[in-house]
């Protein structure tokens, strides 16, 4: 199959491009990206798609005059293409690790698919880097995640405005060096992909080499079939894991924290666990990124640790146990301004409230025939019953403001809102986010706690109603 051909299959089967897709190409001169760009470009004429393609690159100036020539080299082929050329001098460069230039090249990426409005940001990465990155994580320890080797798509983050694509990941190097050839393309030879130095090339120069010479000449379709056997069992575990993520998430107005009630996630299989860590280290973050094995391992032990015990993991995310719960915040950012909450509520019905991704679902039940002891024990969290005919209408849901107080169910005396959530261990600044439902602007219920003794369910009762308060993104 030609190389036109197998981008073509593999953009199908990932559903990587639609019509008039805004699409940035990382493109350092070299063939793999020069065979990117000039195959979307021949892909959107044949198919009719339309694309729009920007060519991307940042000089890390790493390599002097070299470097500058492979600039001049990409602006000389986006002219040769007719395609806009986004282009920029790496301002750190002082910082010379092939991780650090690599974190700062897609950094720029994401930037200008940002600026430009970009659906996709392309890169070039094919067949032969997959394989090479699959042996070179065995080798520095990895998980199932980490044996899917190069993913062909994700979203950038979470919710998926910008996604990556890897048009090429089908494509072997001699593919492509034929395709090259065919289409009369020049290319940059980048010398420091022979540069041993790395251990990259160290596993792509010297390691893959000896394995299919003295142990097994198929070891790079051995490698690949490992890739997608991972890949497949990873995505049925993914699926399982972010469902409960969602069920058992404590998220609030403030995207950079998140908490998971240790007894939820102790019930959980090892494999979950440690992909419900990995799902909160991404919700705080907004993107999706590996950790090692390792660290997952040391995030779960702070679970097990006592009060107060933390973790700083890098970019800036701390992980802190605090009461029940395991507490991931990112560190070092811009304050969040506190979103306010103040709503009525409808009764009964069911209302959402966007900026604070609440729904509210209220329904009205008759006493006489209703079995209370049959679900009352099963109720959520972030769902209650009361005494309809105690409560004063319009019932409103706002966070809880200075001098709130109630009579806890169960207890006989008023006790601030304040010093109730510190006696339960909610961090300082998380009590803000919590919703209450208040009557006459008094609380009556200090949502995902415990409701005022007031409204409660008594023998007298003749009307309940039934409230449930919970992230307008979970079933």
């Amino acid at each position: 199959m030609k190389l036109l051909d197998r981008v073509r299959a593999t953009v199908a089967e990932h559903e990587m491009l639609a019509p008039k897709d805004r699409v940035v190409v990382g493109v350092s001169g070299g063939p793999d990206s020069v065979a990117l760009v000039s195959s979307l470009q021949r892909l959107s004429e044949e198919d009719g798609l339309r694309l729009k393609l920007y060519v991307c690159h940042l000089n890390h100036k790493t390599r002097g005059a070299e470097s500058d020539a492979d600039a001049r080299f990409v602006y000389e082929l986006s002219r040769q293409l007719d395609l806009p050329c986004l282009s920029s001098n790496d301002e750190e460069a002082e910082e010379r690790s092939e991780e650090a230039m690599r974190n700062r090249r897609f950094r720029y990426f994401k930037e200008r698919a940002r600026e430009v409005k970009a659906t996709r940001l392309a890169l070039g990465h094919h067949r032969d880097d997959r394989i090479e990155t699959i042996l070179h994580r065995v080798i520095r320890g990895t998980g199932i995640l980490g044996l899917r080797g190069i993913p062909a798509r994700r979203p950038l983050q979470p919710e998926g405005r910008v996604d990556l694509i890897r048009p090429l990941i089908d494509v072997t190097r001699p593919e492509i060096e034929s395709w090259l050839a065919e289409q009369g393309l020049t290319h940059r030879k980048d010398s420091s992909n022979s540069d041993t130095h790395y251990f990259r090339n160290r596993v792509r120069l010297e390691l893959l080499p000896l394995l299919e010479r003295n142990y097994n000449p198929n070891v790079r379709e051995a490698l690949f079939h490992l890739g997608e056997i991972a890949a497949q069992s990873s995505e049925c575990l993914q699926a399982a894991a972010h469902a409960r993520f969602k069920e058992i998430a404590l998220t609030s107005g403030d995207p950079t924290v998140v908490s998971l009630d240790l007894e939820l996630l102790g019930r959980e299989p090892a494999a979950i666990r440690s992909l419900l860590a990995l799902e909160a280290v991404r919700h705080v973050t907004g993107e999706f990124r590996e950790i090692s094995f390792r660290q997952v391992q040391d995030v779960l032990a702070v679970g097990r640790g006592e009060e107060g015990t933390a973790l700083d993991l890098a970019d800036g995310v701390r992980v802190q146990r605090e009461g029940a719960r395991l507490r991931f915040l990112r560190v070092g950012v811009k304050e969040v301004v506190p979103i306010v909450l103040d709503e009525a509520i409808r009764i009964p019905g069911t209302m959402e409230i966007p900026h604070f991704n609440l729904k509210v679902e209220t329904k009205v039940m008759e006493r006489e025939g209703t079995d209370l002891s049959a679900f009352l024990p099963m109720k959520k969290p972030d769902q209650e019953y009361m005494d309809l005919d105690k409560l004063t209408h319009p019932l409103r849901l706002r966070t809880r403001r200075p001098g709130d107080a109630f009579i806890p169910l169960g207890m006989r005396g008023t006790k601030k809102v304040k010093d109730f959530l510190s006696d339960n261990k909610v961090p300082a600044d998380e009590r803000d986010k919590i919703p209450i439902l208040v009557m006459d602007d008094h609380p009556i219920w200090v949502v995902g706690y415990r409701i005022d003794n007031r409204v409660r369910i008594t023998r007298k009762t003749s009307r309940i109603l039934e409230i449930r308060v919970k992230p307008a993104d979970r079933n």
